[in-house]
């Protein structure tokens, strides 16, 4: 099992903001370093009321 399944999802949401934020990168570079399938940890993201904003390179709630 990946970890991001594992995660609570709040975890995974802080997470990813704060490896885009101190390491000043995007989404995907963050994903990759944390070895984590983009694709499913955005969907996942999605179901619990988040997006991806691509000009702040942040997940926001809705």
């Amino acid at each position: 099992m990946k970890i991001h399944q594992n995660l609570d999802i709040n975890v995974l949401f802080s997470l990813l903001n704060m490896k885009m934020r101190n390491e000043q990168t995007d989404l995907t570079m963050a994903c990759q370093r944390l070895q984590l399938d983009e694709t499913t940890v955005t969907a996942r993201l999605q179901q619990a009321g988040c997006y991806y904003d691509n000009a702040r390179r942040q997940f926001k709630s809705i």
